[in-house]
């Protein structure tokens, strides 16, 4: 099953401006089908049923929304809603052609898969400042919902900057580019001051703006970080994600070297009480591994029922360290015999998640080697 890749961002619009966070309050909708309202969110949906969440959806979306608290100062209770659409009603959208979006009056996040963590954390800033900082949080954030097409070698850091003030065309590289960015900020200060530095440039409109902010909240011209960005590593999102929820769980799995663990889910499905969706045709299953000790890691999926096709199926295995660290990550597809993760690993924190079709149900065993 190939994902659909929908961009996030485009100047195209008028309710948009510059990539997927908008100013303006959202637009009056009809009724939904259904209102369920969470700890942090008040979901809607439109063209939906609450029996086509995955069981540990909401859950995950207030575990997330809290992981990010601290960062962002978040109080407890209702943070906005989150309007869920199906495909056919979310062509009728103002931000239809796109993945989604977020109005940062209400705020409100507008999707037709769930959860968008990207969102979310628009959802949690709720304000404005430059696009490089703004969707570079956003994307630092996100889940592991399919990437967008580009990378960061695909445009340089003065192209996102320029598009961020409207003087280029913000491009699906751009986003890659500004999570690489954030990345970086957050590894030489701290994610309180990326956010901190947005919320100080809630107006800037040009580099000087982002210039006099990064002096008086970092103690850095924007030329000075940018001359030590420029040695900074240009990671792909597997091995730069901020993962505060996953790599802030006790392990599920805690495996020495010269040793095999397995981990059993009893019945892999849209039911289970951890899968999270519907994302895009898939559902999520998310774990953290502890490896007690360095050295190489194969996973197998003997268990899997031979008879059955689970091809789609996608393993993502992400190091709990900053890209400017060394982290490592890797993305595999489903094979019968192996998934093959043959590669060195530091002891220390990983986050396993799996994409599976939401057409897979069945007991699953996955083992570890090493």
């Amino acid at each position: 099953m190939t994902p659909r890749r929908r961009l996030l961002a485009s100047a195209a619009l008028p309710w948009l401006v510059a990539a997927c966070v908008v100013e303006e309050p959202p637009p009056p909708e009809p009724e939904p089908d259904f209102e369920l309202e969470t700890e942090r969110v008040l979901l809607r949906g439109y063209g939906r049923s609450e029996a086509e969440l995955c069981a540990g959806t909401t859950r995950w979306i207030d575990d997330y929304l809290d992981a990010l608290a601290p960062a962002f100062d978040l109080a407890p209770g209702l943070l906005g809603e989150y309007r869920w659409y199906s495909d056919e009603l979310w062509t009728t959208t103002t931000c239809s052609q796109y993945a989604g979006c977020t109005s940062t009056k209400g705020p409100t996040v507008f999707a037709p898969d769930i959860p968008i963590e990207h969102e979310l954390a628009h959802l949690a800033g709720a304000t404005r400042c430059p696009s490089v900082l703004s969707e570079g949080l956003a994307e630092y954030l996100r889940g592991v919902g399919d990437p967008l097409a580009g990378d960061v070698a695909d445009v340089d850091i003065e192209h996102t900057l320029g598009a961020s003030f409207e003087e280029e065309d913000w491009h699906t590289a751009d986003y890659h580019r500004a999570r690489n960015f954030v990345s970086f900020l957050t590894h030489e200060y701290d994610l309180n001051a990326v956010v901190d530095l947005c919320r100080a440039t809630p107006d800037a409109t040009d580099r000087d703006a982002l210039d006099q902010a990064a002096r008086e909240v970092l103690g850095a011209s924007l030329d000075e970080l940018l001359a030590d960005y420029a040695e900074y590593p240009a990671c792909p999102d597997e091995h730069d994600r901020a993962k505060l929820l996953e790599c802030s769980r006790e392990p599920v799995v805690e495996l020495p070297l010269d040793s095999d663990a397995t981990l059993v889910v009893d019945l892999a499905s849209c039911n289970h009480p951890d899968a999270i969706g519907p994302q895009d045709g898939y559902y999520s299953l998310s774990y953290t591994i502890r490896l007690i000790e360095d050295g190489i890691l194969t996973l197998s999926t003997f268990e899997f029922h031979p008879e059955r096709d689970f091809s789609g199926t996608i393993f993502r295995f992400e190091q709990c360290a900053s890209c400017g660290d060394g982290a490592v990550g890797y993305i595999r597809e489903w094979d019968v015999d192996y998934v093959d993760f043959g590669e060195w690993y530091a002891a220390g924190l990983y986050v396993l998640d799996l994409q599976i079709p939401l057409e897979f149900e069945s007991e699953l065993h996955i083992t570890f080697h090493r």
